[in-house]
């Protein structure tokens, strides 16, 4: 069952931060959602870009990023990517349990 984000998450910094990187939608998913999250666990994050946007290299300086902004290590999907995963049973879970946080607008 998802819950609540149980992460107390700077509100104006991660829509900063999805600005600046062209950020469409930015969802939580995994065990920030769930009572399973511990102090030691990472924040896995779901992003979709603005339409016909490539971040390029700069994909991979956005997990460093976000570490700073909530304070946990980031594992940091796309949505393309896990829509296009080979593995059904993985990108339904992600898919069916994320939590959308932010959408441009």
């Amino acid at each position: 069952m998802v819950e609540e984000i149980k992460l107390k998450i700077p509100r104006r910094k991660l829509a900063d931060f999805c600005r600046k990187n062209r950020i469409q939608k930015l969802a939580f998913f995994g065990s920030v959602l769930r009572d399973d999250f511990k102090p030691t666990s990472d924040v896995d994050i779901l992003v979709e870009f603005e339409k016909g946007y490539t971040p390029g290299l700069a994909f991979f300086a956005m997990p460093e990023e976000l570490k700073k902004i909530l304070g946990r290590e980031v594992d940091l999907l796309t949505y393309q990517g896990v829509k296009t995963s080979k593995n059904p049973i993985r990108r339904k879970a992600i898919l069916d349990s994320a939590k959308v946080y932010y959408v441009a607008r």
